[in-house]
């Protein structure tokens, strides 16, 4: 589902001067055993924070996160607790976990997390849907996550975040455009052909195919003018630029 480098292996190592992050309370239950954890822990490890339910802090995977001698879990944070004491600490990636799409009542969880600026975070959730990865990218989500990823797809995502890299599956990152810093996410192919007439669904598969513009006027039977000028159309509608573009919301849309 995701691209990535390479995972964490025994001669992989970090570079040595740990990233810059300004110093952030965090409103933060943190348990015991993951500060003095943090303390014995390599200073280069990456910074991670986890905030979400008590049932998801407390599962394994979570606690194996925190074992992993690459990463520092310096803060938990149980969302549904109405009063967590501050906890101050540098955070390099935050893990999120979400119910919903980040425009609801758990995405509370983030501000609560970062007063004025956020760290990079990645959204963890079981609703990988079209309104889940939009809601992810506009609310600045570096990434996203199963709820049932394995740890070493969690530790490589956290490592590919950390180092300035988004992490969304290979389809969502083609659509993901920045406008003046902040992200937005292109309509999907499928949505995107539903605004095309039957006519123009039509040229779109013969364009696709090979069909020159004579060949797609014949087999419509309009004129080459009219064909000529229903291609520009359906492109402006499409927000595509050339041929190619339009191959490739085909495949998306799953007609080639």
């Amino acid at each position: 589902m995701f691209t990535y480098d390479h995972a964490f292996g025994p001669d992989d190592s970090l570079p040595r001067t740990p990233t810059s992050v300004s110093r952030t309370d965090l409103h933060a239950h943190t348990h015991t055993h993951a500060h003095a954890h943090a303390q014995t822990h390599d200073p280069f490890a990456i910074r991670v924070a986890l905030l979400g339910p008590a049932d998801w802090l407390r599962c394994r995977r979570n606690r194996r996160l925190g074992a992993h001698p690459r990463i520092s879990v310096v803060s938990a944070c149980d969302v549904d607790e109405p009063k967590a004491p501050p906890w101050a600490s540098p955070v390099d990636v935050a893990l999120v976990r979400l119910a919903e799409s980040p425009h609801g009542r758990t995405h509370g969880a983030v501000a609560l997390f970062v007063e004025n600026r956020r760290p990079k975070w990645i959204a963890v959730s079981d609703a990988l849907d079209e309104p889940f990865m939009r809601g992810c990218v506009e609310s600045d989500a570096w990434g996203i996550l199963h709820t049932a990823a394995e740890l070493e797809q969690t530790i490589e995502a956290i490592r590919r975040v950390h180092f300035g890299k988004l992490c969304y599956p290979p389809e969502v990152l083609d659509r993901i455009v920045t406008t003046k810093g902040k992200m937005s996410l292109r309509t999907s192919a499928p949505e995107q052909l539903a605004i095309l007439d039957p006519t123009e669904r039509q040229l779109l598969v013969l364009l696709v195919s090979g069909c020159t513009l004579a060949g797609a006027a014949k087999t419509l039977g309009l004129s080459a003018t009219t064909v000529s000028r229903r291609k520009r159309h359906m492109m402006n509608k499409l927000g595509a630029n050339d041929l190619a573009s339009l191959v490739r919301i085909a495949i998306n849309a799953g007609l080639l």
